[in-house]
């Protein structure tokens, strides 16, 4: 399937309720204990050709995660992270490796302090945990620190195990 990558359609316009949400960061680094949760980096390149393009991880995506998942789609996610730190989207880190990605889209008007939380990690490190502590470094994360008052999750009912990471509380 063919997905058009924009800036709006990753991480939202960025306007809805700016006042009213911390949209900016001087870097995240949030050790997970599985795992380490953090900025985008260049380098980060082949990990996320290697990972990324793989069909069972983008069936239980939005449509905004491209499949297949090129040098083209690469260069543009680092880019977007590189040009646009506000953004809220970070990579997942086990073993030096960006194996994943983990991101918040805040939502807009009466929403606005709610943001809904997606995520994805390569097949190889499926069942280890690494996903459910992301999401719980992420959630508290994005209520403590970002001015959110709630984080949602949507689930394709085609992935009930990835369910799993958002048995927090």
């Amino acid at each position: 399937a063919d997905t058009e990558l924009t800036l709006e359609g990753l991480i939202g316009n960025g306007t809805a309720g700016a006042r009213r949400v911390r949209r900016g960061r001087a870097g995240v680094n949030l050790d997970c204990g599985t795992s380490l949760v953090r900025d985008w980096r260049d380098g980060d390149r082949d990990s996320l050709l290697r990972f990324a393009n793989n069909r069972r991880i983008w069936r239980n995506l939005k449509d905004r995660f491209p499949h297949p998942y090129g040098e083209a789609e690469a260069d543009f996610w680092l880019a977007l992270n590189r040009d646009h730190p506000e953004g809220t989207g970070w990579a997942i880190e086990v073993d030096g490796l960006a194996v994943g990605g983990i991101g918040l889209k805040p939502g807009e008007d009466v929403h606005a302090k709610t943001a809904n939380i997606g995520y994805w990690l390569g097949e190889p490190y499926w069942g280890r945990g690494i996903m459910t502590d992301a999401v719980r470094a992420v959630s508290g994360h994005a209520l403590s620190r970002l001015g959110f008052a709630r984080v949602e999750a949507m689930v394709e009912t085609m992935d009930l195990e990835g369910f799993g990471g958002c048995t927090l509380f």
